[in-house]
């Protein structure tokens, strides 16, 4: 009705896969409620293979917040149309480009990282980095403050570095923001 095209996937007894991720012929696909395979970036509640409820990312306010409940999916081109995106990519959302890194195993497969792994901070898969006019930048998470580069590379055992506003920060071993203020830290002055 809207000019809209959709490939379906029926199973051998005729009946439409939906509201499901399947895998097909060794590729992992999403389907909708009405059995159109989704394509594109998704923020989705899966319960094993189960698609309970889903919303395209189509802009930047679409992305959701780290403490809602959803995961985020993405559907691209490679090697086929639709077919599930595991490991790391490059997305384009409102003109900007995201590093997205998506579980390759387990129960969450196809599921955006959440948390810190290999130092660097996800946030429902995107890397969690600083703007280059910035240099570094500041993201909670799990109520600590974590220090990050333009490349998203948590910034451990710093001391006074400074970002573009000449802020000065340090962080222990972990990133995790330990001072920060227009004055450099003078542990004599505490």
């Amino acid at each position: 009705d809207h000019g809209d095209e959709y490939w379906f996937y029926a199973q051998k007894d005729g009946e439409l896969v939906k509201s499901k991720i399947k895998k097909i012929n060794g590729q992992y696909y999403a389907f909708n409620e009405w059995g159109g395979m989704l394509h594109g970036l998704y923020k989705m509640s899966v319960n094993g293979s189960d698609i309970q409820s889903y919303e395209e990312i189509e802009s930047e306010n679409d992305l959701p917040e780290a403490d809602e409940a959803w995961q985020v999916y993405y559907f691209g081109d490679s090697p086929k149309e639709g077919v599930m995106k595991t490991g790391k990519t490059s997305l384009d959302i409102d003109g900007e480009t995201y590093t997205y890194n998506f579980r390759k195993s387990s129960s969450d497969r196809g599921a955006g990282y959440d948390g810190i792994s290999d130092d660097v901070l996800y946030c429902k898969g995107r890397v969690m980095k600083a703007d280059r006019d910035e240099k570094l930048a500041v993201f909670t998470y799990e109520d600590e403050e974590y220090l990050v580069n333009t490349s998203g590379k948590l910034q451990k055992k710093k001391t006074n570095v400074k970002d573009a506003d000449d802020n000065f920060y340090c962080t222990d071993s972990r990133g995790v923001v330990t001072y920060k203020g227009t004055e450099k830290y003078d542990k004599n002055n505490e």
